[in-house]
């Protein structure tokens, strides 16, 4: 049985007993030691060849479902919020589903952890529009963002991102260009068997919102 809805602290503290799934970034607590990091991760990714990582990873719903339907692929989440990490880390054991790994960092400092063209996929599913025009730099299809994106995917790669946004769809559209090549977009998705859902897809549907998609390549 997965454990009752947890606290901010106590879910900081959970979570540090799943040392083998969670990596977690301290940079804002105490000291920046993302080479600690990136060293501390090396033995795991030597086991594995090919990489996906979602960008906000939330309870893990897609990501577990991802890992489970790409057994010799390591998928990574990233995520900031410890209570989701442990949701997600808690699935993931319950499942029996060995190929995920959390990491509690934000997504502007992947490149100082992950090589240059480390990725094959990068998924970024319903990001937060953050729609005010000072937060921008929040978004994450933002240029700053897309900077790091490009460093850590494969040639060839793929950014794929969903929205139930239109405004943020629009953004997207706009910002995406400028370090990738957009590929395919949809602006009322499908929902059939390939399509992994996250907990916020399976509401929107059920809301009866359009799903936006956008496919981008390196």
């Amino acid at each position: 049985m997965r454990a009752r809805r947890r606290t901010k602290q106590s879910a900081k503290t959970a979570i540090l007993e799943y040392p083998k799934r969670i990596f977690v970034d301290n940079s804002t607590y105490k000291m920046n030691y993302r080479p600690e990091l990136k060293t501390n991760l090396k033995p795991i990714l030597e086991k594995y060849e090919k990489f996906y990582v979602e960008i906000g990873s939330g309870n893990g719903k897609f990501l577990n479902e991802l890992a489970k339907r790409n057994p010799d692929t390591l998928c990574i989440g990233i995520e900031l919020k410890e209570e989701r990490i442990l949701e997600a880390i808690q699935e993931a054991e319950e499942k029996n589903i060995e190929n995920t790994l959390l990491i509690r960092i934000s997504a502007i400092h992947l490149d100082e952890v992950f090589d240059e063209q480390f990725f094959d996929t990068i998924f970024i599913n319903f990001p937060d529009p953050w729609p005010k025009s000072k937060h921008e730099k929040h978004r994450l299809p933002a240029s700053p963002f897309l900077d790091t994106y490009h460093n850590i995917l494969k040639k060839d790669g793929q950014i794929i991102l969903k929205t139930d946004n239109p405004i943020m769809y629009s953004y997207s559209l706009e910002t995406l260009p400028e370090k990738f090549e957009i590929t395919e977009t949809s602006e009322n998705l499908k929902d059939d068997d390939e399509n992994i859902k996250t907990k916020y897809e399976i509401r929107y549907r059920h809301e009866g919102k359009p799903i936006f998609q956008i496919i981008a390549k390196k």
